[in-house]
C-alpha cells in the first residue's frame, strides 16, 4: 500500500505545495478527524514506531523536527537559556544569525524569564519551549502536529512569522503539518 492509499483508507486528506517538481521544499498538510492516525503516520516517518509492514527511508541529508502532541522531556534543572543553548547557539534569520537568547525572546521568553529553572515554567511555557527546541534544532523537515490544539494566540503568531522566514530563507525547508480543519494555520500554510 503506497502513502496515498493508507491516507485514503484512515480518512485522512492530503494537501501539497511545492517550489519545483523535485520536491527539495514546500508543505503537505494532513487533515483528518481526530484516532485515524495521522500521529501515527509521523511517528513511522520519524522512525519513532515501526510500520507493520514496508520501510522508511530517510535522505542522509534529512534532518528531522518533529513538534509532538506531547512534549519531548525537559531536564527540569535546567534555564531556559541553558536548555535552548544546549540544542543550538544560533539559527539563521532573514538579518543574519539569531543567538540563542535572541531566539528566547523572539518566543516570548524575556531576558529575566531565560534564566527561570524550567521546572517553574507553567505548562503552556513548557509547550513555547518545546517548541523552540524543535525550531533551534535547524531543521530542513519540519513535522507539526495539530500545534494550534495548544499553544496561545501569541505564540501561534510567533510561530507563523518564524515559519515565513524560514522558508525565505532556506530553499530546501520541507514543512508536514498536521491538522484537523483547514482552516488552521492559514497564513504559512496557504500564502
Amino acid at each position: 500500500m503506497n502513502l496515498d492509499e493508507m491516507l485514503k483508507a484512515s480518512g485522512i486528506s492530503g494537501g501539497a505545495a511545492s517550489g519545483n517538481d523535485n520536491v527539495k521544499s514546500g508543505f503537505v498538510t494532513f487533515i483528518g478527524r481526530p484516532n485515524v492516525g495521522k500521529s501515527t503516520l509521523m511517528k513511522i516517518i520519524t522512525g519513532q514506531i515501526q510500520p507493520d509492514s514496508g520501510s522508511v527511508e530517510i535522505g542522509d541529508t534529512v534532518h528531522i523536527g518533529y513538534f509532538m502532541q506531547e512534549n519531548e522531556p525537559l531536564d527540569e534543572n535546567q534555564t531556559v537559556l541553558e536548555f535552548v543553548r544546549s540544542i543550538g547557539e544560533y539559527v539563521q534569520t532573514v538579518d543574519g544569525k539569531a543567538t540563542a537568547s535572541q531566539m528566547c525572546e523572539k518566543f516570548l521568553f524575556p531576558p529575566k524569564q531565560q534564566w527561570t529553572p524550567i521546572r517553574k515554567l507553567s505548562g503552556g511555557e513548557k509547550r513555547r519551549l518545546y517548541l523552540l527546541s524543535v525550531l533551534m534544532s535547524a531543521p530542513n523537515v519540519l513535522i507539526l502536529d495539530e500545534p494550534t490544539n495548544d499553544l496561545d494566540i501569541e505564540t501561534l503568531e510567533v510561530l507563523e512569522d518564524y515559519l515565513e522566514v524560514i522558508q525565505t530563507i532556506k530553499k530546501n525547508v520541507f514543512l508536514l503539518y498536521i491538522m484537523r480543519q483547514k482552516m488552521e494555520f492559514q497564513k504559512v500554510i496557504y500564502h
